[in-house]
């Protein structure tokens, strides 16, 4: 079966990359980390979003999210707002409206899908793997190479056809933000290309390695292990969430007969909704965790344990190389808006 990503709306607060320019993602989506996808709205440091999962990169390791609209808060104004709703209006943190207002001592809530967790299945079909996972990331990535290269590569020859073009390339060389801005642009397309390199060599490397049999084990034996940590990583989530709910519970007690009955009622939903979480996570670390053991099993009736565990480590250096060609993709491609955006100040300058 295709694994189908989830089409459902939710908040979420972007904040600077660390690594690299552009933002990110304050909170993980699926225990992963997230970017603004390129083929929409970009958001700024500090702002909150109602966003989609747009699509994720071929290791399934970083998701690409869509930008609808600025959320707004209980005011109407746009800005940060603690939970969101789907186009239903159903609830997508567990959080309610009236209680996401209440404060909470200071913790954040975190933001949770409620249609349970999802890692995907190894035996997913090839040409679904390929449209879900591979082709729009890569699309996405390839769109940022294409047009930083167009700005990079200098006009050789001059006609009417490409003058306006010159023109504006002999401007953005003369702007001290824009050569900065391209000057950051050619050195994230260089280490991209890098990147992509050492995944080819990797993977050219693993199949040396490993025979089919033995390379099917090392992979079934990866993933068993990066779902065990998604799953850790969904139980964390749930623990903050449920930290939250009791914190907001005793605020209602605290407040006795004072407390609004609408608060009450939601507080009843909102047990309900975080009690079907934890069930669903509750059985997502239970098959995780057999399906490792089951995994590490089959490497141990292997009889070249040393091979599998070969394999495995070239996939981690593979999955940790699809996950940074992801991020720089994403630097790239804000790299790309932001002098794209310069120059047309120059040239409405002009």
């Amino acid at each position: 079966m295709v694994q189908k990503l989830s089409n459902a709306a939710f908040n979420m607060t972007f904040v600077s990359n660390t690594r690299g320019s552009g933002v990110i993602a304050k909170e993980r989506v699926h225990g992963r980390i997230a970017f603004p996808s390129s083929g929409g709205p970009q958001p700024n440091a500090g702002e909150t979003w109602r966003v989609t999962i747009a699509c994720e990169n071929p290791k399934r390791t970083v998701y690409f999210l869509s930008c609808i609209e600025k959320a707004e808060t209980g005011t109407g104004e746009k800005g940060a707002v603690a939970n969101g709703t789907d186009e239903k209006g159903n609830m997508e943190s567990p959080l309610p409206a009236s209680a996401a207002q209440q404060p909470l001592d200071g913790a954040a809530p975190v933001i949770i899908l409620t249609d349970g967790p999802r890692y995907p299945s190894s035996q997913m079909d090839a040409a679904g793997q390929t449209l879900l996972a591979k082709v729009e990331p890569d699309r996405l990535i390839g769109n940022a190479i294409t047009r930083t290269k167009m700005w990079l590569t200098p006009v050789v020859k001059i006609t009417l056809r490409n003058l306006s073009f010159a023109r504006m390339q002999q401007r953005a060389a003369a702007d001290p933000a824009a050569r900065a801005t391209a000057a950051a642009m050619a050195m994230a397309l260089q280490q991209i290309e890098d990147m992509a390199k050492s995944t080819s060599t990797l993977n050219a490397q693993v199949k040396r390695v490993a025979y089919p049999d033995q390379y099917a084990v090392a992979v079934e034996l990866f993933e068993a292990r990066k779902q065990v940590q998604w799953s850790a990583e969904t139980k964390r989530q749930l623990n903050l969430q449920t930290l939250a709910y009791g914190r907001l519970v005793q605020k209602v007690k605290r407040a006795g007969n004072d407390a609004e009955e609408i608060l009450r009622v939601e507080l009843a939903q909102l047990k309900q909704k975080l009690d079907a979480f934890r069930k669903s996570t509750n059985e997502q670390c239970k098959a995780s965790s057999s399906r490792l053991a089951d995994a590490e099993q089959e490497r141990r009736w292997c009889c070249y344990e040393d091979v599998i565990d070969e394999a495995v480590a070239i996939l981690e250096e593979i999955d940790k190389a699809e996950t940074m060609r992801a991020e720089k993709g994403a630097e790239l491609a804000a790299l790309v808006e932001s002098y794209t955006a310069r120059v047309q100040e120059l040239q409405n300058a002009a």
